[in-house]
């Protein structure tokens, strides 16, 4: 009977050990993961990241570390952990390779949300598509045209082709070309145009727009103006040249050349 007491006792202070280190592991393991993921977030608002990502990597992080404490209480109890990571892990690589495409465009998102290639408002161009940035999400980038339509784009498709940033510098340079006759006075030309730079509101004056001849086609001699302004004035700057610049050639009398095929009629 003596035997059996002291069997109970020794069993009992056994299980006893190990609740207790069970539930040691558990408390602290689910304190040191509240701390760290709340370093990580920390961190991850300092570096201005989206709070999409911010929120999904908290998410996972959370969870992940939950389970790891989960499953190292468990062992602390006498249970073989060894099983539960493996079909942890087993799970883990059945989802990632049934979910290769997702992965890789939440890694893509990382990386953008990381690198800033582009921001939310910024004009860019990717493959065919091109329009204004609207949202960085964690799966995929949504661009407006300009005609209003939205454009969902997959981020692993941001990541893997070059990406034109149009909005991302303060300034912008204009590039026209205007073809006159050949028989124009080339410096007259250029002071119309110079004229027109100057009077104009948004043009930059430094850097100094450059106007200079450029080409020579069938019938015209071609004119390169470049001109800097704002990014946000761009597009009304382009309209309000070649429009201004039209004008003035009409008012100064200097003409602008279109295709014309003369036909000569002979008598037998």
């Amino acid at each position: 009977m003596e035997q059996v007491i002291d069997f109970l006792i020794t069993k009992g202070l056994e299980l006893g050990e190990k609740c207790f280190s069970a539930v040691l592991v558990l408390v602290i393991g689910l304190y040191l993961s509240q701390f760290v993921t709340k370093f990580i977030v920390k961190a991850m608002n300092r570096a201005k990241i989206e709070l999409t990502l911010i929120s999904f990597v908290r998410s996972v992080i959370n969870s992940g570390l939950k389970v790891v404490v989960i499953i190292s209480a468990i062992g602390a109890l006498g249970f073989p952990t060894a099983s539960l990571f493996a079909i942890f892990g087993t799970a883990g690589a059945a989802l990632a390779l049934g979910f290769k495409d997702n992965l890789s465009n939440f890694v893509s998102g990382i990386i953008i949300l990381f690198t800033k290639p582009f921001m939310a408002g910024d004009y860019i161009e990717v493959n065919q598509f091109a329009g204004t940035v609207k949202e960085i999400q964690v799966m995929f980038t949504v661009l407006n045209t300009i005609d209003n339509k939205r454009i969902v784009v997959p981020n692993s498709q941001m990541t893997q082709n070059i990406i034109v940033n149009s909005t991302q510098e303060e300034h912008r340079r204009l590039e026209l070309t205007f073809d006159v006759a050949y028989d124009a006075d080339i410096e007259k030309v250029k002071a119309v145009i110079r004229d027109v730079i100057l009077s104009h509101p948004k043009a930059l004056k430094n850097p100094e727009p450059l106007i200079r001849v450029s080409g020579y086609k069938d019938s015209s001699v071609q004119v390169l103006l470049r001109a800097w302004c704002e990014n946000d004035d761009f597009v009304d700057f382009r309209f309000d040249m070649l429009e201004q610049v039209k004008a003035a050639f009409d008012k100064e009398g200097i003409q602008i050349p279109f295709n014309q095929l003369d036909v000569t009629l002979k008598a037998n």
